[in-house]
Parts: C-alpha cells; sequence; structure tokens
C-alpha cells in the first residue's frame, strides 16, 4: 500500500509517502516519459520521497499513542497484523475515548477490516472482548454495521448491472468488453434501473449505453 506516491517539492519541506517497500514502478516521473530532447523542458522533475515501512524500528518511533498506532497498521496491516491487534489495542484504550479516539477507532477498524490478510471481524472481537472496553466495542459494531450496509448496496449495484448485461445480450446478441466496462462502471442505482426500464425500446447496444451514461 503506497499512499500520494509523488511529492513536490514544497517552501516549507517535502511531503512524504508511505511504502512498504514492494515497488513496481519508477520512483521519478520523469521515468514514465520516452526521452526526446524536444519534452525534457515540458516533463515535470517530481521525485517521489517515500518511507519504507519495513525499515522503520516501532521500539525507536515517537509520537502519540495514536500517532504510533496509525504507523503499526499501515505497516502490518496488508502483511500480517494479527500478532500486534491486541497490544494496539489495549495501548488505544488506555486514552480517554473522546471524539477524537472514537474517529480514529472508526478508521482504524474500517482500514483493517479492508486490508488485513489475517484479521477479521471475529478476531478484532476478541481482543475487545478480552481487554472488556464497552464503549470500544460500540463503536466497532457502529463500523460493522455500516460496513454491512455498504455491503448490501454493492450487492444491489452488482445484481443490476448483471441483470443489465443480462438483456443486453439477449436483445443484441452479444456484448464486447468496452461494452460491459462501460455498464460496470455505472454505480448508480437509479440510474441502472433506469436503463433496464428502457431496455425493450433502443435499437442499439450504444443506444443504451448512451442513455445509462446521462
Amino acid at each position: 500500500m503506497n499512499f500520494d506516491i509523488f511529492s513536490q517539492p514544497i517552501k516549507e519541506g517535502r511531503k512524504r509517502s508511505l511504502s512498504h517497500g514492494i515497488l513496481k514502478f519508477p520512483l521519478d516521473f520523469s521515468s514514465y516519459f520516452e526521452r526526446r530532447d524536444e519534452l525534457e523542458l515540458y516533463i515535470p522533475n517530481f521525485r517521489s520521497n517515500l518511507f519504507n515501512l519495513n525499515q522503520l524500528d516501532e521500539k525507536d518511533s515517537r509520537g502519540s499513542i495514536i500517532y504510533r498506532a496509525a504507523l503499526k497498521a499501515f505497516k502490518h496491516g496488508a502483511i500480517g497484523l494479527r500478532p500486534y491487534l491486541g497490544e494496539m489495542l489495549q495501548s488505544l484504550l488506555t486514552l480517554p475515548l473522546d471524539e477524537q479516539l472514537r474517529s480514529f477507532l472508526c478508521v482504524l477498524f474500517e482500514y483493517i477490516l479492508a486490508v488485513s490478510q489475517d484479521t477479521n471481524e471475529e478476531d478484532i472481537e476478541e481482543e475487545l472482548l478480552s481487554i472488556d472496553s464497552k464503549d470500544a466495542r460500540e463503536v466497532y459494531m457502529t463500523i460493522a454495521e455500516k460496513l454491512i450496509e455498504r455491503g448490501k448496496v454493492e450487492g444491489e449495484i452488482l445484481d443490476k448491472q448483471n441483470i443489465l448485461l443480462r438483456l443486453l445480450d439477449k436483445k443484441f446478441g452479444g456484448i464486447d468488453e468496452a461494452e460491459k466496462k462501460r455498464v460496470m462502471n455505472i454505480r448508480d442505482r437509479d440510474r441502472l434501473d433506469r436503463t433496464i426500464d428502457l431496455i425493450l425500446d433502443p435499437k442499439s447496444i450504444d443506444e443504451v449505453l448512451h442513455a445509462l451514461e446521462k
């Protein structure tokens, strides 16, 4: 996971980006262009300013408990967070559960569930139960409910997209990958419903997709 990869020098310093150390792209912006003399003056001289989280010694890290927890989540989130989860939550819950901590926990739980390969809802609930923090469990349940609702919405959108694709295939005898991509790019349920309702009238797939993308 890399964030804000290309950073432009600014008067106050440089913006710093985070990296897990696995890079599959050039670090300087100009490498994305074929070198031509006539273009040299027009290619921005951006250079990524990366901080490799794998080189972070957490024992030497400084800052608030929230800052250190965020670094730990970024460092281990995608490669193995479970062994650190309990310690991280215990340290966070030594703080007063004010609005700042509630907001951070919301973001933290959502990030873990979206990114982590070894930590799921049951793991978070287990750790919160062991800490016996009613307030933290309530924050987590709020996030879990939001994620469940988001999953329902995503499921509805996917169902509508698939219905539209099947109808287009039946009506016009086939649909190519570019046309399928145009349908899958539409995330608005109302637009998908409207287009499904209009499927009997158009004379071509382009006519349907044009209506969908309005």
